[in-house]
């Protein structure tokens, strides 16, 4: 009598076998999620990514949502928070989805529970759904809502939905930026919970007169709340809505190299310096005249908030030749406004691309001297 040996659930690669095709892997699939045991059903749907990695048709990942939304409605938070994470990882097949309001309305269903965690990884999945239902009038009112709850796992989430639907939305992101910041200048608001609000408002660049208005409330969160945290997330705030709007790039050069030279604090001072840095590399033709020259100037006061890396100063080997980031930030910016100057119709005189690159010129001596400073600096015993 032959024996008859049960083939046991996804064994030696379950889906992944290169003969098995899409509709018998779904269903290899579909087989875990209805078993009863919690271990077989989150071993099925961690597998999803690579079903629609091996077979991204849009039938086929459209009925495998549907599915997943199916667990996400009725299962466990753990359920939950693995369909989530599927999600994340599959963000980039989202698009393919057919039946979008079905799998909304199943996954949208579970915001109503009385369990506080459950609500939270409901907007996490309605944030990372925000590129396919931006405009989606409930989802905003749920977040707008959890905003104001009074779990903090509920209200993270409603941070982490509202950054993704400000990113893609700008009937929410204009209707939320008040709210925003009437939490943030609330004085019942915790600071932590500030420090996250504030990112949010970098997604505010859909029109001119949105990215203004939110540039006033940043302008008075800074004078506000003058700490090294606040400071540092307000401006990077301020840097990333700049560069995004392409609104006031020059303000906000001066407005860091203000900064750079007037605040004492070398975390503030750093952050400058990385926000210069990523305006010259993204919007290099913004950059005025009197932009690159009081950098150039403020680049010997580098040298003071330059800490020592590791093994450095405490005799360590010293990398002969070692710029500051200042310093870089600097060149990287008359560089890329050389290149502009000499590309722009308008600016193609021999006499400004004289001086564009003298002023080049001069930067690099600076970085020159400066790298020899550092190393006499760091090289120098220590006064007994």
């Amino acid at each position: 009598m032959a024996l008859t040996i049960a083939r046991p659930f996804l064994s030696d690669g379950g889906y992944g076998e290169q003969e098995m095709d899409a509709n018998s892997a779904l269903m290899e699939l579909d087989k875990g999620l209805r078993s009863g045991k919690l271990g077989e059903q989150c071993e099925a749907v961690v597998r999803f990514p690579r079903l629609f990695q091996k077979y991204p048709f849009p039938i086929l990942i459209n009925s495998a949502f549907l599915k997943l939304a199916d667990i996400f409605r009725v299962g466990n938070n753990f359920l939950r928070l693995c369909v989530l994470k599927v999600t994340q990882q599959s963000e980039k097949h989202l698009e393919k989805i057919l039946n979008v309001d079905e799998f909304v309305k199943r996954v949208f269903s579970v915001i109503h529970s009385n369990d506080p965690v459950a609500r939270a990884i409901t907007l996490r999945m309605l944030g990372s759904m925000a590129s396919i239902i931006p405009d989606r009038k409930n989802a905003h009112h749920s977040i707008r809502q959890s905003l104001d709850s009074h779990d903090n796992i509920e209200v993270e989430a409603a941070i982490f939905a509202a950054a993704h639907f400000s990113a893609q939305s700008k009937d929410f992101a204009t209707g939320i930026c008040n709210k925003i910041g009437e939490m943030i200048e609330g004085l019942a608001t915790p600071v932590d919970l500030k420090l996250k609000l504030i990112p949010i408002l970098q997604y505010m660049h859909h029109d001119a007169t949105l990215a203004s208005s939110t540039r006033v409330l940043l302008q008075q969160l800074v004078a506000l709340y003058p700490s090294t945290k606040m400071v540092i997330v307000t401006l990077h705030t301020f840097t990333q809505l700049a560069a995004s709007s392409l609104v006031d790039i020059p303000k906000q050069i001066r407005l860091l190299l203000q900064y750079l030279k007037e605040d004492p604090r070398k975390a503030v001072k750093r952050l400058s310096v990385q926000d210069l840095k990523l305006l010259a590399n993204k919007t290099p033709h913004m950059w005025s005249r009197d932009n690159i020259q009081n950098g150039a100037h403020l680049l010997v006061l580098s040298a003071s908030f330059e800490e020592p890396g590791p093994g450095e100063g405490e005799g360590g080997d010293v990398t002969p030749g070692k710029q500051c980031p200042a310093g870089i930030a600097l060149k990287t910016a008359v560089a890329a406004r050389s290149r502009a100057v000499l590309v722009t119709p308008n600016c193609s005189s021999p006499e400004l691309q004289r001086r564009f690159m003298l002023l080049e010129y001069r930067v690099k001596n600076q970085l020159e001297y400066w790298s020899f400073k550092h190393l006499e600096w760091y090289s120098t015993p220590a006064a007994a």
